[in-house]
Order: structure tokens, then sequence, then C-alpha cells
């Protein structure tokens, strides 16, 4: 299996935070272990605290960057990954059961030198009326595979 690390950069949104990191919790694979990183991004909040409980749960380690912004915080994850991979995760978002063995499974067939796939959106309270299902990316006709020259 090709190493991978999971990162997690966030700002004074802890609640946000754990459901994030209870969803890894919830759907890590039998037998697997993948290391997560969480990077700080200068919060004020209890997001080191939120952190820290999910220690003992996941293979956790915790960065912190000093300077406000996503773009620095993930170059604060990169530099600080220590396997082959580094998968962003969004503080607000939750992996799925699928999520991490499709992740394994798409590295170790085809070593990319990057890659992405489909999000579905979820909701702490009812979908705003504005937001409409094709804003997802599930609604893509999209298959596993190597994109074709000029396709994005």
């Amino acid at each position: 299996m090709v190493p991978f690390t999971i990162c997690i950069c966030t700002h004074n949104r802890a609640p946000h935070l754990r459901r994030c990191l209870q969803s890894l919790v919830d759907h890590m694979p039998e037998g697997m272990t993948v290391p997560v990183m969480v990077v700080d991004n200068a919060s004020t909040d209890d997001t080191s605290a939120v952190a820290e409980e999910f220690m003992g749960s996941l293979d956790l380690v915790c960065q912190f960057a000093p300077d406000p912004g996503l773009s620095r915080a993930r170059n604060v994850g990169w530099r600080a990954c220590r396997t082959e991979y580094i998968v962003y995760l969004d503080d607000d978002a939750r992996a799925t059961p699928q999520w991490i063995p499709a992740i394994a499974r798409g590295l170790d067939s085809y070593q990319p030198d990057y890659f992405g796939g489909p999000y579905v959106p979820f909701y702490l309270d009812e979908k705003p009326d504005w937001f409409l299902d094709k804003y997802g990316s599930m609604y893509l006709d999209r298959r596993e595979g190597v994109l074709s020259p000029g396709e994005l």
C-alpha cells in the first residue's frame, strides 16, 4: 500500500474539527493505520484541545501554522509530511466509509502525481434553498482512472 497522510488545516473551528476527526475514527478500515496531521492555523479557540482528544484513537500529530491563511497552513502540512502522499481533508468535511480505502486503492493502482475525487455535501441544518444538488460533484459522469489529455 502506498503511504499517505491525511492533513486537516483548521482555524478557530473546533466543533467542525471534532466532527471531522470523529469521522476518521469511525471509518478507519480494520487493520489499517493512516497518519493524520492537524495543522492549527493560529487558532485562539480550543482547537488544540480537540485535536488532543483524538491522540489515542488516531495516529495523530499536530503542527502549528502561526501565519493565518489556508495556503500557508497547507504548506506547513506538506513540509511536515513524512509519507509519499498527502491528502487534504477540510475541517468541515466528513470521511465516509469508502473514502480511505478508495484513496489507498487509487494510489496503489495509479501512483499519480496528484489526484482528487468526488464530494458529497452534508448539512448541519436543512439544506439552503440556494444550494442546488448540481453544485456537488456527484452529478458528474466520471469513472475512476487517469484523465485524458486536455480533460479537466
